[in-house]
């Protein structure tokens, strides 16, 4: 143990100085940089626990975990909130049963689970109505495309008076998730959500807006024709962007990629018409009804008497009286007469037929396509030998044929005014061209980086062996070579190089003592360590 350490403090003092100043600074770098690496290493991890925070909802979390004692770190300007790794999943559970995860959308009706006696009605009111959007808040949050939600709703105090009475009316805030797009159904949804959660809340009272102020759903009946010409208007740009979608698809396949544009122009019909005809065919008759009737009447008719004033004869002379009765028994007696009548009613109905026709709503009246298509490109070498991109039409046929499958692919009709136009137009190829050239950067930049973070690493490996290494086994060599060398007897080299001098000079001398293998080695050794 002793002659290692001689044997290494002689090599210390016998190395140059600048040599032993770079082992020195290697040594502290090596031993510097493996206490850093064990630091981190030992060093607890920090993983997100929210991020994209806004200032109350970061506050809000950061007072919690204050409360739970609990190590965080801010980033991102305060968007952004650390814990360590180990207790990422424990503190959003204890967020989530504490109701302080971010974007919540404020208490509901754990409100009342803490019930105040001394609360007046017009307290208990307002928690109601701050519990009913806080729930509707939580609820509007739960889709994957809202990020943050709040909701106003302003109920009337109830009147006795009907005609005093005012509407429930309800807005709603949404913040939306970046890159994410609400659908008129999904707006829809929120809306009859909102509305059927309220008491005398109607749909058409409910307004919707976004983080950047614009208007989601708009108040109005569903029928009104602000609301019907917005959903025929996009009701048209759908087609035209399945129509354009449809042929650029189509044309990619056998042109190269953004040398071809479509753009659509579809006109719809957008009225409902609804006709109710009745066709009569007066060749066609049928007897709907018939009615016969049959009367007959016996009439008596009576002699004609003598009228006055009654008890007249009474009063008259007994002659007069017997002339009066002689008279009347000569009369004649009463007459008998009879009608009969028969009446027979037939009714004849007219064949009739009732149509009602509803013509289709939406269906397309006419096309019109516009396609610039772009013309081939070739390398050839300019006048400098540079290389440069040479423009050349394409033909009238590839035009044509273009042409022939977009009207099949369209449904074409000529009858109805459809119109499609294909156009050879040069792109602008300088663009392309610096656009290539950023890439070629960009990727020969990214190589070099590459190629450079390997070669440190291969160079790091590199100073590792030459200065560290090599010269701690050149320092167990130096010290096998002494001990061969003490192995060989002085004596024994004496006899050899006077024999090899008497024998035949120093070339014979030299000959023999290239035959001893081991003390060729230990020489070669000893020059390569006094090399380096």
């Amino acid at each position: 143990m002793e002659g290692n350490l001689r044997s290494i403090i002689d090599n210390v003092r016998n190395m140059p100085k600048n040599k032993l100043f770079l082992y020195l600074f290697l040594f502290v770098g090596i031993v510097g940089g493996s206490v850093l690496a064990l630091s981190f290493l030992q060093k607890e991890t920090y993983s997100t626990l929210f991020s994209g925070l806004t200032t109350e909802d970061a506050s809000a979390v950061v007072a919690r975990l204050k409360e739970q004692k609990i190590p965080y770190r801010l980033g991102g300007n305060g968007t952004s909130i650390y814990v360590p790794k180990d207790k990422v999943y424990d503190v959003r559970l204890v967020l989530a049963s504490s109701n302080s995860l971010p974007g919540a959308g404020g208490m509901g009706f754990e409100l009342f689970d803490k019930a105040s006696y001394g609360m007046t009605e017009f307290m208990q009111n307002i928690n109601y109505k701050r519990a009913i959007q806080g729930e509707l808040a939580r609820t509007i949050n739960q889709m994957p495309e809202v990020k943050a939600s709040r909701v106003h709703l302003a109920i009337p105090e109830k009147t006795l008076f009907m005609d005093r009475e005012k509407e429930v009316t309800a807005s709603v805030f949404l913040k939306i998730k970046p890159g994410k797009m609400l659908a008129k159904e999904q707006v829809a949804g929120i809306v009859h959500l909102v509305a059927g959660s309220i008491e005398g809340l109607k749909p058409e009272h409910v307004v919707i807006i976004d983080a950047s102020g614009k208007i989601l759903y708009r108040n109005g009946d569903s029928n009104s024709a602000v609301v019907l010409s917005g959903q025929q208007f996009e009701l048209q740009k759908s087609v035209e962007r399945k129509l354009e979608e449809s042929i650029q698809s189509m044309l990619d396949k056998f042109l190269p990629a953004s040398k071809s544009v479509v753009r659509a122009s579809v006109e719809l019909n957008l009225r409902k018409v609804e006709k109710v005809e009745e066709e009569y065919a007066p060749q066609k008759t049928v007897i709907s009804g018939e009615k016969k009737a049959k009367e007959k009447a016996v009439t008596k008719m009576a002699s004609a008497k003598a009228q006055g004033v009654p008890g007249a004869a009474s009063n008259l002379p007994k002659s007069s009286a017997k002339d009066a009765k002689a008279g009347a028994a000569q009369e004649p007696q009463n007459k008998v007469s009879e009608t009969e009548r028969e009446e027979a009613q037939t009714s004849y109905e007219v064949s009739k037929t009732v149509s009602k026709i509803v013509e289709p709503f939406g269906d397309i009246k006419r096309i019109s396509l516009a396609i610039v298509v772009d013309g081939k490109y070739e390398k050839v070498k300019g006048q400098k030998g540079a290389e440069e991109l040479k423009y050349t039409p394409r033909s009238q046929k590839e035009l044509n044929d273009i042409k022939n499958l977009v009207t099949r692919a369209v449904g074409y009709n000529e009858e109805r005014g459809d119109k499609v136009e294909v156009l050879n137009l040069p792109f602008e190829a300088e663009t392309g061209q610096d656009e290539r050239v950023l890439l070629d950067k960009a990727e020969r930049k990214d190589m070099i980086y590459n190629v450079s973070q390997y070669a440190f690493y291969v160079v790091i490996v590199l100073a590792i062996f030459l200065f560290i290494i090599k010269p701690l086994t050149g320092a167990m060599k130096s010290k096998g070579t002494k001990k061969v060398r003490e192995l060989i007897p002085v004596r024994q080299e004496q006899e050899e190089s006077q024999a090899a001098v008497a024998s035949g000079g120093p070339q014979t001398a030299l000959a023999g003592v290239m035959r001893d293998k081991a003390l060729v080695g230990s020489i070669i050794k000893e020059w390569v360590r006094e090399g380096t």
